[in-house]
């Protein structure tokens, strides 16, 4: 039978399918996967993302954007997940990996960072 969840490494490959499609959204800043547990689990069950929008101010505009990227990503990621919204400041601090940031989070990685 085959053990629930994926791997870290399964994890990045397969967001890195829809790299692409990401690139093309320009409300899109960045997206990052958050959690102590990404370390300490050797097959993920849940992921928690911090996704940067960029310019969006309108709740009808998020919700659409939110769900796109939940489309995409649900996609290629078959396991449960959850999107909460990070501001420009806190996507700037987690694209320069800021410690104290880094520490409250237990640990982060950038999926997609437009500026780098």
């Amino acid at each position: 039978s085959k053990e629930p969840g994926l791997p870290l490494k399964e994890v990045r490959a397969r967001l890195g399918l829809i790299a692409p499609q990401l690139t093309e959204l320009s409300w899109l800043d960045g997206i990052y996967i958050y959690g102590e547990e990404l370390l300490k689990e050797p097959r993920l069950q849940h992921i928690n993302f911090i996704i940067v929008y960029r310019g969006l101010r309108s709740a009808s505009r998020l919700d659409a954007a939110e769900a796109e990227l939940r489309m995409l990503i649900t996609v290629v990621l078959p396991v449960e997940f959850n999107l909460s919204t990070g501001t420009p400041v806190i996507g700037r601090l987690l694209a320069e990996g800021n410690p104290a940031v880094q520490a409250h989070l237990g640990y982060s990685e950038p999926i997609f960072d437009r500026n780098n």
